[in-house]
C-alpha cells in the first residue's frame, strides 16, 4: 500500500479506533465515520452504514489484516499506542 500511495501521489491512510463500548471510529485523510464492532478472538468484524468489512487479528504483530474482495488487495493495520 506505500508503494502505491508513493507512485499514486495521494495520502490514503486510515486510523481504526476500536472503543470498548464496541463503536469504532474509522478516520480518513478528508473525514471520519462511526460505526459498530464484534470481535471473537481472531476475527473484528466492523459494520459500517451497510458496509461491512473483516480483519484477521494476528496476535504477535497485533495487526488486523483484511482482503479487499473485489482486488484481492491485501490491507494491514498496525497497533499503535
Amino acid at each position: 500500500m506505500a508503494e502505491y500511495v508513493r507512485l499514486k501521489g495521494e495520502d490514503m491512510s486510515s486510523t481504526y479506533t476500536l472503543r470498548e463500548d464496541s463503536t469504532v471510529l474509522v478516520t480518513y485523510t478528508n473525514g471520519s465515520e462511526e460505526g459498530t464492532f464484534t470481535f471473537d478472538g481472531k476475527v473484528v468484524e466492523i459494520l459500517l452504514g451497510s458496509s461491512r468489512y473483516r480483519f484477521y487479528y494476528e496476535a504477535d504483530s497485533q495487526t488486523l489484516t483484511r482482503t479487499k474482495e473485489a482486488t484481492d488487495e491485501v490491507i494491514t493495520y498496525l497497533k499503535t499506542n
